[in-house]
C-alpha cells in the first residue's frame, strides 16, 4: 500500500504540492479573515499572516520529502540562487 501511495505521489508531485500549499496558507488566512469581520474572536497574534505566508515553501518541502525522501531535500538545500551578469 505504501508504494502504491509513493508511486502516485511521484506522479502527482504538481497537483499535491498545490492542494497543501493552498490547504496549509488558507488554514491560517481563513481565521484571520473572520476575526477581521468580526465573526471570530479577534484576539489571534497579529503576526499570524506571516505563517500564513510560509504555506507554499512549507507544502514544496513536504512534498519533497514524501516523494523523494531525505535525498530530495539535500538536492533542493544544496541548490544556490544565480545572479546573472549585466550585459
Amino acid at each position: 500500500m505504501a508504494s502504491r501511495m509513493h508511486g502516485w505521489l511521484k506522479k502527482q508531485e504538481v497537483v499535491c504540492y498545490f492542494a497543501l500549499a493552498y490547504a496549509l496558507t488558507w488554514a491560517i488566512h481563513i481565521p484571520l479573515a473572520a476575526a477581521a469581520k468580526g465573526i471570530l474572536d479577534p484576539s489571534l497574534p497579529p503576526g499570524l499572516h506571516f505563517l500564513g505566508a510560509a504555506g507554499p515553501i512549507s507544502a514544496a518541502l513536504i512534498v519533497t520529502a514524501a516523494s523523494r525522501g531525505a535525498s530530495g531535500l539535500r538536492e533542493v538545500a544544496g541548490r544556490r540562487p544565480t545572479k546573472e551578469e549585466p550585459r
